[in-house]
């Protein structure tokens, strides 16, 4: 039974080895080598590429998705699907002179992902092709035969039904499969010849699409767009969606240029440009035609397979009938060359690789083209051309395109930042011992033995005891994983595995992430509460933003091509995205036939990898094959003790804890259970007896009433009375009612916050908050401050007319620090250290007692409340309010910053004055308008800053502070940065829903864009001052194990310097 269990291990084991293998990178040389002719120019290629799309989109698809799917809007539906493919069509670009062979995304795929994604991609490449020949093929057949009156069709149907019977014969074409073979004959001709004829059609076709745009803008009608049941889009969005995902076949001739790599004279150069000359012309001519057909007629009269020429038909233009005919069966003709043309080059590139039969890559001496391979599929394509009609196959060839795309989008990504290694065997020195076990154990007994010997002197105190039995374990444990981090081989291993898996798995989560945000944008309008969608929605787009940050900030090869797609990996992840959106739009019946094929590839994927491995096998002596099969014994048996002695240690660890727990626990009772302690400290029994006595004389004020001004300001005076008795350490007596009424009047001048009498007249929660107003929140109030004349309206309408002024200084501070930089070119730098020092102080002063204030004002209003009344309710505490003023005023002064920056002669960098000056408009700009958000922003930043500047002011005094304070101060900027997205996303999503929030919709969207920017701009700032200082400081422990990891960590200086650029 173990020997069968090895057997059934290696076979699998080996079976998923050889799916995972990749193709490996070649030279110049070897990848212009070919069994095929290089006779394509780049015109040649180009006409190729328009004369795919331009027939499919115009002629097979515009009729059945405008009248079946998305109406009138089908125009946005071009344009969407063209935005995706346009996406798409940069990735082929790029591979195409990466990789200039005839596989097209099923070679890309092979590079970058392994076989097992290869084969998929490429069977579902052959299952695009092979429908195109019969959704073309049946077109060409109805256009054909609506010149002489579906002639042809009666004709035909008279002949079969009476032999198959009527049910058989519904939706037979047998004219189209006869299309599809006689096209199969003539590329036999070679690619010389099909060339030719192929550029003369491409010619026919572009002039034919002139002329339906001309004659069909001379006949539209606008009305068809507004008089029609439904309007312009009478299937809504989703009717869009859906059609993008089904014109998105128009856009697959940009393969079929990819798929010439091996016939272009100079591929490198000629496939990028004719895909994007191509792609222009095709989205031009798309959008043109689907127009003017939804213009000429009503989207619910188009004719299903002969849309075009019915449409003219019916407006009298019968030449212009026949013309478009004779073009279109001409732009049909020239999508069928392409196809079939793709169809077999694909084929015989898989079949080349061993993946196919080996047939299929036999290549014709006398004409250079793999005939076996085009006429076996295109035979398949006849078939469905004859049974199937032209809106079930184009839906089910529309999820093998997008799939295809997906994954070469994917794959840009991967190649990118794929590591060049030539030789991953470097890595494990054949004489290195990795793991010693005798070693460890022995390190590990003198490190409890000089731990034992440390505290020996203080056997008599139990806690130390327990400390020091609490610390030998843990040494013990320590020990026997010590070496093993330590280890050079163990640390370069994980550094190569996490290096080459963490682009990988961050573009799978994308992919993921993806999909799930589109499903759950489809649960909009269910029964499913808006507000959890949203907050899903903002999550889901929150991971999916951070993992391309994540991903951006790794490090690309630096290989040279010819063409790379721009903004790597902004663009690819769009394309990602838009490949998602439009697969989760497909019919469920679209996925059951999908999956049948799928199903079909992997018993054909299984079949080929057990019938190598059985040869590979085959080929082994009989005791060859024992000796493997122990081998695979031995490190399993291996595996599983490496196992046990884990799970030892974790539950050692697991122990340790738990005794310190159940101490602590029992130290916490005692203490709890405990007798009064009687003390002499006379001030603890007087603050207890005074606390319960204001208590008892406040409980009995709110009985009494809750409405009396006069109650109520006593009652808050003597609350503030208490409190400072308990600090002064006042006698036991308690205040009598002449000294609270003195007390009173002593303290009028001190209370800032005065309420007008409208407030004091409403019901008021009795609840008393930190902050010293009530809970509730009042519009109607409008607080002011007793010391200084400021009122809250007088400020927020003086802000919201004069917030341009903020464009003003941004521009005076602008000119004023590039002046200082010119006067500071050829003069030594200040040092202006205690001006600095002076200088983080008060900022740090300022935000640590605003701090205190908003803290309080964030307790009243989460804690007491909840997050939408925090997010969505402004708040009417007089003193939170004047903190937002004077924090709006601050953040000019905050300008100085740039000004110590440059005289110091420090680097000044983009994020620096940037941020102070989007920060200071966005905060004029918010605060006129006394949004709701203030006190979350306010807060939030006053928090950082208090800890920033506290820490630059400790840096100017030249005390030495830990390196992991300045990495703690930038992950709270990053965190702040979230925060702030999120609480803005939920307003948006508040002010969308219509639901009650107080901020102006526009001022939502400026703070959302706000906050992500400031996100990826802190982001990338971590991730370079610590994230690469850090892998850098990995690398080195891993090439030099004397070198301390602290020590490639940025100096202190180096924060400083950093810190001040914030």
């Amino acid at each position: 039974m173990t020997n069968l269990q090895a057997q059934i291990g290696s076979f699998m084991g080996d079976i998923w080895h050889r799916t995972q293998r990749t193709k490996s990178g070649q030279s110049s040389d070897d990848l212009m080598e070919t069994q095929l002719r290089r006779c394509l120019t780049t015109l040649d290629i180009i006409l190729l590429g328009i004369g795919h799309m331009v027939g499919s989109g115009a002629y097979v698809i515009t009729s059945s998705v405008a009248k079946n799917i998305a109406g009138p809007a089908i125009v946005l539906s071009y344009i969407i699907s063209g935005l995706a493919a346009f996406l798409c069509a940069l990735c082929y670009a790029e591979f195409s002179s990466r990789y200039p062979k005839c596989g097209s995304a099923y070679s890309y795929t092979y590079i970058a992902l392994g076989e097992v994604w290869a084969f998929i991609v490429g069977w579902n490449m052959i299952l695009e092709n092979v429908i195109g020949i019969a959704a073309v093929s049946r077109a060409c057949s109805a256009y054909l035969d609506s010149t002489i009156g579906g002639e042809i069709k009666n004709y035909t149907n008279q002949w079969y039904t009476p032999v198959l019977g009527e049910d058989i014969t519904h939706n037979m074409d047998l004219m189209a499969g006869l299309i599809a073979l006689g096209f199969a004959i003539f590329l036999t001709c070679g690619m010389r010849v099909t060339t030719y004829i192929n550029n003369a059609f491409s010619v026919i076709n572009i002039i034919a699409i002139v002329i339906i745009i001309t004659v069909g803008g001379y006949f539209s009608d606008w009305s068809n767009w507004t008089n029609v049941p439904g309007g312009f889009m009478p299937f809504g969005w989703k009717g869009v969606f859906a059609g993008s995902a089904s014109c998105f076949y128009a856009y697959v001739g940009f393969d079929s240029i990819a798929t010439s790599g091996e016939e272009a004279k100079d591929p490198q150069r000629s496939i990028p440009f004719a895909t994007f000359v191509s792609m222009i012309c095709a989205t031009i001519s798309y959008v043109g035609v689907s127009i003017v057909m939804t213009l000429m007629v009503p989207y619910n009269q188009i004719a299903d397979e002969s849309g075009l020429p019915d449409a003219l038909g019916i407006h009298g233009a019968v030449w212009a009938k026949f013309a478009v005919i004779i073009g279109a069966c001409c732009g049909m003709a020239t999508v069928l060359i392409g196809t079939i043309y793709s169809l077999s080059r694909v084929v015989y590139s898989i079949s080349s690789d061993g993946l196919l039969f080996p047939w299929m890559s036999y290549i014709n001496t006398k004409t250079q083209i793999p005939l076996q391979a085009m006429f076996f599929f295109t035979g398949f394509g006849m078939l469905l051309a004859i049974f199937i009609d032209i809106t079930t196959l184009v839906e089910m060839m529309s999820i093998g395109t997008l799939i295809a795309y997906l994954v070469v989008s994917a794959s840009i990504i991967v190649v990118r930042y794929k590591k060049d290694v030539d030789d991953i065997t470097k890595i494990v020195s054949p004489t290195s011992k990795p793991f010693d076990d005798e070693d460890d154990d022995g390190d590990a007994e003198h490190r409890v033995q000089d731990s034992s010997n440390g505290n020996r002197n203080n056997e008599d105190d139990e806690h130390e005891k327990l400390l020091h039995e609490h610390e030998t374990k843990y040494d013990s444990i320590r020990s026997a994983f010590g070496d093993i981090i330590n280890s050079k081989v163990i640390l370069e291993c994980l550094d190569q595995y996490f290096r080459e898996s963490l682009v990988p798995v961050c573009v799978s989560s994308i992919v993921v992430l993806s999909a799930l945000f589109c499903l759950t944008c489809k649960l909009f309008n269910k029964d499913i509460d808006d507000k959890l969608i949203a907050f899903l929605l903002s999550m889901i787009g929150t991971f999916l933003i951070i993992i391309v940050w994540v991903i951006h900030m790794q490090e690309q090869n630096t290989e040279k091509l010819r063409y790379k797609v721009p903004f790597v990996p902004i663009l690819p992840v769009v394309s990602i995205f838009f490949n998602v959106s439009l697969i989760v739009n497909l019919n469920w019946l679209t996925w059951m036939r999908f999956i049948l094929w799928m199903i079909l590839e992997f018993l054909m994927v299984v079949d080929k990898k057990s019938e190598e491995y059985l040869e590979d096998v085959g080929s082994l002596s009989p005791t060859t094959k024992s000796k493997r099969y122990d081998e695979i014994k031995l490190l399993f048996d291996k595996a599983a003790n490496l196992t046990e002695e884990k799970k030892q240690l974790a539950q050692q660890a697991y122990n340790i804890v738990d005794k310190q727990i159940q101490q602590l626990d029992i130290e916490l009772a005692k203490f709890g259970t405990s007798e009064p302690v009687e003390t002499d400290d006379i001030e603890f029994q007087e603050s207890k007896e005074t606390i319960q006595l204001s208590n008892e004389k406040l409980t009995n004020r709110k009985k009494k009433t809750k409405t009396n001004k006069n109650e109520k300001s006593e009652s808050k005076v003597l609350v503030k009375n208490n409190l400072e008795t308990n600090k002064k350490n006042k006698n036991k007596n308690s205040v009598n009612d002449s000294d609270s009424k003195e007390s009173i009047d002593k303290n009028k001048k001190k209370i800032l916050i005065t309420r007008p009498e409208l407030c004091l007249n409403m019901e008021i929660d009795p609840r008393m908050t930190l902050s010293g107003h009530h809970s509730l929140v009042y519009k109607e109030c409008e607080p002011s401050f007793a010391i200084i004349d400021w009122e809250l309206n007088t400020s927020l309408k003086w802000m919201q007319e004069y917030w341009h002024y903020t464009g003003y200084v941004s521009i005076i501070y602008m000119l004023v620090i590039y002046s200082i930089q010119q006067f500071m070119r050829t003069r030594d730098p200040f040092k202006l250290r205690k001006c600095l020092t002076l200088w983080n102080i008060g900022l740090a002063l300022f935000s640590g007692i605003g701090s205190i204030t908003m803290c309080r004002e964030m307790y009243d209003a989460l804690y007491l409340n909840s997050l939408d009344h925090s997010v969505c309710v402004a708040s009417t505490n007089t003193k939170a309010q004047y903190w937002m003023w004077l924090f709006a005023l601050s953040k000019i002064f905050e300008l100085g910053d740039t000004v110590f920056i440059v005289l110091r002669k420090q680097k000044l960098i983009f994020l620096h004055w940037f941020h102070h000056i989007l920060a200071l408009v966005y905060t004029w700009y918010s605060y006129g308008q006394n949004i709701s958000l203030g006190r979350w922003f306010v807060t939030m930043n006053l928090v950082v800053h208090t800890l920033m500047y506290g820490y630059y002011a400790l840096r100017a005094l030249q005390i030495y502070i830990p390196r992991q304070i300045a990495m703690l101060v930038t992950s709270l900027q990053i965190i702040q940065m979230i925060f702030g997205f999120y609480v803005s996303s939920y307003a948006f999503h508040a002010k969308l829903t219509g639901a009650y929030c107080d901020i102006p919709m526009k001022t939502a969207t400026f703070g959302f864009f706000v906050y992500v920017i400031f996100f990826l701009l802190f982001a990338n700032l971590f991730i370079n001052n610590y994230i690469r200082s850090m892998s850098k400081a990995w690398k080195l422990s891993s090439s030099s194990s004397s070198k301390s990891l602290k020590s490639s960590l940025p100096t202190p200086a180096e924060h400083d310097k950093m810190g001040k650029q914030l």
